[in-house]
């Protein structure tokens, strides 16, 4: 059985293995579907614990839990970890996030999952939606790995 809150990532997986941004030979950003799938599939158990990433949300709006419940299925998102805020790296330390991170701590995260909403009125910005008005804002999961540098990558 699959651990509870977790993702499963590892060459023991049979079928399907999810490839991160940065992992592969891609743009560097991938659409949530491939991942989506990954998470909603319900791999043989392994043994070691290196192959699973701990799931927590971050965010403080009710229509985003239940737009991750109707995308993901209400089961596996109450095994994930919901919290409002995080204070530290260490919160977040290798796990799957899905919710705004600043960069210092989205570079502590295995991977951060962003929901965007591209259409998006202006006087939207900052209110309360609900499951219907992220639904017409366009709500998407973007997917992003961010890392740490001491000095960027200019040429």
């Amino acid at each position: 059985m699959q651990q509870p809150g977790v993702v499963r990532y590892g060459a023991s997986h049979t079928g399907f293995r999810p490839e991160l941004p940065g992992q592969g030979g891609g743009s560097g950003r991938q659409r949530a579907d491939s991942i989506a799938d990954a998470m909603l599939s319900a791999p043989a158990p392994i043994t070691t614990s290196s192959d699973y990433r701990p799931v927590m949300v971050v965010t403080r709006h009710a229509a985003t839990l239940e737009w991750l419940r109707s995308r993901f299925g209400a089961e596996r998102v109450e095994t994930w970890r919901v919290i409002s805020h995080v204070s530290t790296p260490a919160d977040i330390a290798g796990c799957i996030v899905i919710g705004a991170l600043p960069l210092h701590l989205a570079a502590a995260a295995y991977a951060v999952g962003s929901i965007s909403l591209p259409d998006l009125r202006p006087e939207q910005r900052g209110a309360e939606l609900t499951l219907g008005e992220m639904a017409e804002a366009g709500v998407r999961l973007d997917w992003f790995v961010v890392r740490e540098s001491d000095t960027p990558a200019m040429k």
